[in-house]
């Protein structure tokens, strides 16, 4: 006989009463049994019929090679069967054990097949035929096994009496069945992705109920919960029974429905009131949520019942058409080149809007301004740009460098204008796209923009005269183009060197360096050691027109220390005063 014809499925059939479900699976210790010798050819288990209907036990499964039951301690008991899958002639002997609160009642005998005997004394019927060759689709002879008490049976085959197992069955025993009622811990009922919405078949099997990220939806978008309910067996529940979807929030709609194919499939499958009801079992079925107005942000809370159980509550967000936008991270251009800027876009609501096209009018009138005084070209001169993709981005000032330039991401990326060869400043504005098919759009308030050259003359600075030891100071570095304009923001230094005494650079000045730390500026903070002292630090860049080296002076003083011995000093000398005062006094009163 095959061993791994033997593992392969075994399949349960009852015979007695009750109802259907999902089995659960309990190992249990092996104990001394009735042994039956299976006299099959190749045999391989399967389910036999339909022997095992639903009124028959509280739970079969036969399904995925791991054959489990749960049945009532009332159930006569469950059938077990095999089938042949080989054609030769030769007999094969296997063995099969029950353990556990249960016993063999009967075992089928016929002139074809059947079970040799042996001895269990507990047996109904004792006496069995003789097992024949079989051929392919053959059904071998079944065996009962009746519950004699609560607990765990587990039916074994071997291949022989002493061999390890190559295959069993759990049977759990419950005082009575429970089928039918409604199980949050064996449901599924999880928020989806679009693609996994269409992808999916089925997910019945699915045992994550984590959310997928997918609870923010785009205007116009839809919402996505899975279900698969099942009762306390795992198995599917009644569909005569409600299947109620509700949602709650303005502009929300809501639906139930099976998988569709594409995202506009389940659009025209949307709902359009805020309740859907069905009889259905909620095995693999979808909710989907929606606006009723896809230009209005909406907050959607989708709360599901299944006859009169609470499954589940989600909650969704809509984003809207854009109604707020915000610039940020406006660079000073260089003449000749670009200057940028980044954008971010929010609804009615606050959410913020990713990957919303940003582009720009030459017609209107900041923008024609500047662009007649000479100052620019466009507003908007990078093609393909759109918004930040987070709210934390919104209004926040980050540095722009030569890699968040170059980097694709929605992100990252910012917009830029296009500076002049005579450059200067101007106000100029921005918009966002928000119907493309019909040139709808939403414009920002002017904002500031200027272009400047490179590098010409600079200045150093230091932001105190006199440092604590352990303080941190801060070093600026201010630069100017050629008409006194505060230098273009990605100009990069060259020829970088510094010495400052008595302190440590926290970030070391470097050729490269930009002037991002505000208009024509580029700060660094060093600290402080604990050497007290005058120093005189110096700093060097290349411009245009300055070359040399500029020094700054400043002190290191630990004043709080001094002030200390100050006051301890003059606290000393008063209560010597005082006490020669309290001598003297005393002095006289001794003389009287």
């Amino acid at each position: 006989m095959s061993i791994k014809t033997l593992r392969k499925r075994i399949a349960l059939v009852a015979v007695s009463a009750l109802g259907a479900g999902l089995m659960s699976v309990a190992s249990v210790a092996p104990a001394s049994g009735a042994v039956y010798i299976l006299q099959a050819n190749e045999i391989r288990p399967k389910l036999i019929g339909n022997g095992n209907t639903a009124l028959t036990a509280c739970a079969v499964d036969a399904t995925g090679g791991v054959d489990t039951a749960v049945i009532p301690l009332s159930s006569p008991g469950l059938v077990f069967g095999t089938t042949v899958i080989n054609s030769a002639t030769t007999d094969a002997t296997g063995y099969v054990s029950v353990t556990g609160p249960g016993l063999i009642t009967s075992a089928a005998s016929t002139a074809a097949v059947g079970w040799s005997p042996v001895t269990q004394t507990s047996l109904t019927s004792p006496a069995l035929g003789t097992t024949t060759a079989l051929s392919v689709g053959q059904t071998a002879n079944d065996f009962t096994v009746k519950p004699t008490g609560l607990g765990t049976i587990r039916v074994t085959y071997s291949l022989t009496s002493t061999s390890g197992a190559l295959d069993a069955i759990t049977v759990t025993v419950v005082e009575k069945c429970s089928n039918l009622a409604y199980s949050s811990a064996l449901s599924l009922f999880k928020v989806v992705t679009e693609a996994t919405a269409i992808a999916i078949t089925s997910w019945q099997t699915n045992t994550s109920t984590n959310d997928e990220d997918a609870s923010t939806v785009a205007s116009g978008g839809v919402g996505y919960v899975a279900m698969s309910l099942k009762d306390a067996y795992g198995a599917e529940l009644l569909g005569t029974k409600p299947l109620i979807a509700s949602v709650t929030g303005a502009n929300c709609l809501v639906a139930l429905t099976a998988r569709q194919a594409s995202a506009a499939a389940y659009l025209a499958a949307s709902g359009s009131g805020t309740t859907a009801v069905e009889s259905n079992s909620g095995y693999n079925r979808l909710a989907i949520v929606t606006q009723a107005d896809s230009d209005i942000p909406a907050k959607c809370t989708l709360n599901v019942t299944w006859d009169g159980n609470n499954v589940g509550s989600k909650t969704f967000t809509f984003r809207g058409i854009p109604a707020k936008i915000t610039v940020s991270d406006v660079t000073i251009g260089t003449t000749s080149s670009k200057g940028y800027y980044r954008v971010a876009v929010e609804d009615a609501a606050g959410n913020p809007l990713p990957d919303v096209a940003i582009g720009s009018s030459s017609s209107q009138a900041d923008n024609a301004a500047a662009i007649s005084k000479g100052v620019i070209t466009s507003a908007q001169g990078t093609a393909g740009v759109t918004t930040t993709s987070t709210a934390t981005s919104i209004g926040k000032t980050r540095s722009i460098t030569a890699a968040s330039i170059a980097d694709d991401t929605v992100a990252s990326r910012p917009a830029s204008f296009d500076c002049t060869a005579a450059g200067g400043t101007a106000k100029i504005t921005v918009r966002a796209t928000i119907n493309a098919s019909t040139a709808s759009y939403l414009t920002s308030a002017p904002f500031d923009i200027a272009c400047s050259g490179s590098l010409a003359t600079w200045t150093v600075s230091m932001d105190k005269a006199t440092y604590a030891p352990g303080e941190i100071a801060t070093l600026t570095l201010s630069g100017k183009d050629s008409s006194g304009r505060p230098v273009a923001s990605l100009t990069g230094l060259t020829g970088v060197t510094y010495a400052f005494g008595g302190m440590t650079a926290v970030t070391a000045p470097t050729n490269g360096d930009t002037f991002t730390s505000g208009a024509g500026i580029k700060t660094y903070q060093f600290s402080v050691a604990t050497s007290e002292g005058s120093f005189v630090g110096t700093f060097t860049t290349t411009g245009s027109v300055d070359t040399t080296a500029k020094t700054v002076q400043y002190k290191v003083a630990n004043q709080n220390a001094a002030v200390s011995t100050n006051e301890v000093l003059a606290a000393i000398v008063k209560l010597i005063a005082t006490i020669n005062k309290q001598i003297r006094q005393l002095q006289k009163q001794l003389r009287r």
